[in-house]
């Protein structure tokens, strides 16, 4: 079986992947689970293309062809190094200061985030949770991160969520399959568990 998912997900609270794993191949130990950590869009065109079987997605855009259920969510915030320029301006930071400042880009699966179509300079592009963490804490980037992900690095200090609440959005994680499909006994029921899971 051919399984992909998008990265960062253990920290999420509202996930439980892991306990529909365990129920699967308490069920079907025998089961080859060829497996891939990539981004959303990379899942949807591998689901398309038929080269996976089952996918967990974060898409803002659904695709024709794909089947979406709803799983859980995590809330995403803006965030920078703690030696950011942009903390010297305190409590006083507004939605117009990020324009003077790099943002990371979120990617081809991510367009519709509250600063998409701002005056934002962004020459950096990445639809990895842990390479935007990356530039994020060389001080020269500020960017969307999980709040659940990023809870540790904000209690070392190392991070700061920026004080612009109306700039949060949720995003929406999705069991996402072929239409089409025609699944395998084994496919079928890890499907399922993973919705079971999450309802």
């Amino acid at each position: 079986m051919r399984f992909a998912m998008t990265d960062n997900l253990a920290t999420n609270p509202k996930c439980d992947i892991q306990g529909a794993l365990q129920q699967f191949f308490t069920m079907h130990p025998a089961v080859h689970l060829d497996s891939h950590v990539l981004d959303s869009y990379q899942i949807e065109m591998m689901l398309l293309n038929k080269k996976i079987d089952i996918g967990i997605t974060s898409s803002e855009i659904q695709k024709d062809g794909l089947q979406y259920d709803f799983l859980f969510n995590e809330t995403q915030c803006l965030y920078c190094s703690c030696h950011h320029p942009i903390l010297q301006l305190k409590d006083k930071i507004h939605q117009d200061d990020l324009y003077q400042y790099q943002v990371v880009d979120r990617g081809l699966s991510h367009p519709i985030t509250p600063i998409n179509g701002f005056p934002v300079s962004a020459n950096v592009n990445t639809t990895n949770m842990e390479m935007t963490l990356m530039l994020i804490l060389s001080t020269n980037f500020i960017g969307y991160l999980p709040e659940h992900y990023t809870q540790s690095w904000v209690e070392q200090g190392k991070l700061v969520k920026l004080p612009l609440p109306e700039l949060e959005y949720h995003t929406d994680f999705h069991l996402t399959t072929l239409a089409s499909a025609e699944h395998s006994i084994a496919s079928q029921y890890l499907i399922e568990t993973i919705l079971a899971a999450h309802n």
